[in-house]
């Protein structure tokens, strides 16, 4: 939410102010400073920011209002007087997230019962001011603490060798020249600099704060490589099954969601699938068939044990609108 620009909350403001939010005037007893924190923390908690909170002794009217009900004075947009319990149903009513709650309010009962209520606090407020007295207002100052400071520009220089740093070894590894020794620039100079040992002694910060994180699933660029496996079994019976799906036939066309969601149950086995087309892949893929194997073989009867299995992968390139999108068949396992 607060990454969220400007403009949304700007909107998000235009569709809540509305007439009647506008016009809500709230009147307290100025005289009684249980009665301002109340109102305070009313219109904080309903959200109400732009409410004006005024003193009824401005208004001679609103003041005998206020002196002959015993009660705060809501004024609402259309200039109708609202008071005791009534008043907290209104003002909750024009509440842009507990507006809800107005119902229940209204409810003879419950306004009855709030109504007594409040009858009760206003004769009684300096006992229920004990209430409010840890609560004090402050005045919102932002001051500059130089140690803070301090701190957030060493973190600002460490972020920007971090990245300087990550720019010239990425650098380097893509460009032959630099890994053969025969160009040798500012770019050399500054991946010697940073592989020092006085800097790789800062690393650690580097790492506890996790900018050694990757980011380039979307920098430069995203991925365009894309796919899906088919893999094929052939049981000690010679009958060829889908080992992703058993109960479906065998097919080469992409997953539906339906069944892309079976096959990725959670998002381990999806990264998982992810890695088995990358370089690490390699690696993985003799335990990949294991596991199939085992899998199958534990879940199904000595007729239809599993004797060898075919791994297929899909490669489908994303390409610019417009265009046909390519798909590669390759068989990944075994490797012939």
């Amino acid at each position: 939410m607060a990454l969220l620009p400007t403009e949304v909350w700007d909107k998000l403001q235009e569709k809540v102010s509305t007439k009647s939010r506008r016009g809500l005037t709230i009147y307290y007893d100025k005289d009684c400073g249980f009665c301002k924190k109340v109102v305070h923390g009313i219109r904080t908690l309903l959200i109400l920011p732009g409410t004006p909170l005024l003193e009824a002794q401005g208004d001679e009217s609103i003041y005998e209002d206020m002196l002959e009900k015993n009660s705060w004075v809501v004024v609402d947009w259309q200039e109708k007087r609202h008071y005791k319990f009534e008043a907290i149903a209104y003002v909750v009513s024009l509440s842009p997230i507990l507006f809800f709650l107005e119902p229940l309010l209204r409810w003879k009962p419950m306004m009855n019962g709030g109504t007594k209520f409040y009858e009760m606090i206003a004769s009684n407020r300096k006992v229920a001011g004990n209430f409010t007295k840890p609560f004090k207002f402050r005045p919102l100052s932002v001051q500059s603490s130089s140690p803070f400071n301090l701190v957030v520009l060493l973190l600002l220089l460490l972020t920007t060798m971090w990245n300087l740093k990550g720019f010239v070894e990425q650098t380097v590894a893509r460009n032959e020249e630099y890994r053969n020794n025969n160009k040798k620039d500012w770019i050399l100079f500054t991946r010697n600099l940073l592989n020092r040992r006085t800097f790789q002694r800062i690393n650690i910060i580097g790492y506890l704060t996790r900018l050694d994180q990757s980011w380039s699933i979307f920098a430069p660029e995203p991925p365009r490589d894309d796919g899906w496996h088919v893999i094929l079994g052939k049981l000690n019976n010679g009958e060829t099954v889908n080992l992703l799906d058993e109960n479906s036939p065998i097919s080469w066309d992409k997953p539906t969601l339906k069944q892309r969601r079976q096959i990725y149950q959670t998002i381990q086995w999806r990264v998982y699938y992810i890695n088995l087309n990358r370089a690490i892949g390699q690696k993985l893929y003799p335990h990949f068939v294991d596991y199939l194997i085992r899998e199958w073989n534990n879940n199904h009867p000595p007729e239809q044990q599993l004797e060898s299995l075919e791994i297929y992968f899909m490669e489908e390139r994303t390409v610019p609108p417009g265009e046909e999108q390519p798909i590669n068949k390759e068989k990944v396992w075994p490797k012939s």
